[in-house]
């Protein structure tokens, strides 16, 4: 028979692995320096001049790039400011929904794991939005390597970074509250309790 205790290590310790496989990802990623491909002011000009040694295609590469990386920054703060008002508005919508339904205290901790939801996965499409742009150029510069290897491992570990990142901390996140909550419910109130939690699903998919 497996122990409470045994399942809440298997659980955590699976979440910190996967975390710290999508950090590893990331740094293979990071390893392909863009930072090279930069130019100053006076290379620009030497470039333009027919002279220098960068290519303009690679100064191109990390024109576009830093464009996306903007218009990146510029779609995430729009996106997520509506985001946190609509959080704010539904999340007053559910308590007082709930509250009326039954009482004020599932009402909040129902509306608390909400609004755990929406901030992880506005987290983790922070992560997936700022990896997918960093890799991408990164991809493309190797990709101008020797066959198909390179680049392929880069695009691959840009897709595991997301996944492993989103798997981890929305299940620690979800566990953590799991157990915050499990203080405050007696052991006959526990459909309760995991009627709270469910809250954490639809702030996640909202």
């Amino acid at each position: 028979m497996i122990s409470e205790f045994s399942t809440s290590v298997g659980i955590v310790v699976s979440c910190v692995i996967g975390l710290i496989w999508a950090w590893t990802q990331f740094a293979h990623i990071a390893s392909t320096k863009v930072e090279a491909y930069r130019q100053n002011d006076e290379e620009k000009v030497a470039l333009k001049n027919g002279h220098g040694h960068s290519s303009v295609a690679e100064q191109t590469l990390i024109e576009i790039y830093e464009a996306i990386s903007r218009g990146a920054e510029a779609f995430l703060y729009a996106e997520y400011s509506i985001c946190f008002q609509f959080i704010f508005a539904f999340g007053i919508f559910l308590f007082a929904l709930i509250s009326w339904g039954a009482d004020m205290t599932t009402g909040f901790l129902t509306t608390l794991a909400f609004v755990l939801g929406a901030v992880t996965s506005i987290a983790s499409g922070y992560i997936g939005m700022k990896v997918a742009v960093f890799s991408n150029v990164r991809t493309t510069i190797n990709a101008q390597k020797e066959g198909y290897m390179e680049s392929f491992n880069t695009a691959f570990r840009a897709g595991s970074v997301m996944g492993f990142a989103l798997t981890g901390l929305g299940i620690v996140v979800l566990y953590v509250t799991l157990l915050a909550y499990k203080m405050g419910f007696e052991e006959d109130n526990m459909e309760v309790m995991m009627g709270c939690i469910s809250g954490y699903g639809l702030g996640g998919s909202s």
